[in-house]
């Protein structure tokens, strides 16, 4: 089976490298930088940056749970789980995670 993978991979790169439409945009994606906070320490956020993060940031999931819990107020305990170790992941100290809830 991964034989066949890498197989099926190999036919189909060179036709990726040719298609000017995709490498533009992994091209845009190498070259694009976000300028760092300066005044903010590596993994270090606030509770009230979460709205504006959870819309330019968050992977699908994460934003999906976020906006489900702003509106609903509550939340399964498997999702708040993975929601709280994602949080923490963020830099948001364990205070903050739980005043959030």
């Amino acid at each position: 089976a991964v034989v066949s993978t890498q197989s099926t991979g190999a036919r189909v790169l060179p036709s990726v490298a040719e298609d000017e439409r995709l490498m533009s945009m992994i091209k845009e994606l190498t070259t694009t930088e976000q300028e760092p906070d300066q005044n903010r320490k590596v993994g270090e956020i606030s509770i009230s940056e979460l709205p504006k993060l959870s819309k330019a940031s968050f992977p699908p999931c994460m934003r999906y749970v976020y906006e489900w819990l702003t509106t609903n107020h509550h939340m399964k305990h498997g999702a708040r789980l993975q929601f709280c170790l994602f949080l923490k992941g963020l830099g948001l100290n364990m205070e903050e995670v739980r005043g959030f809830f």
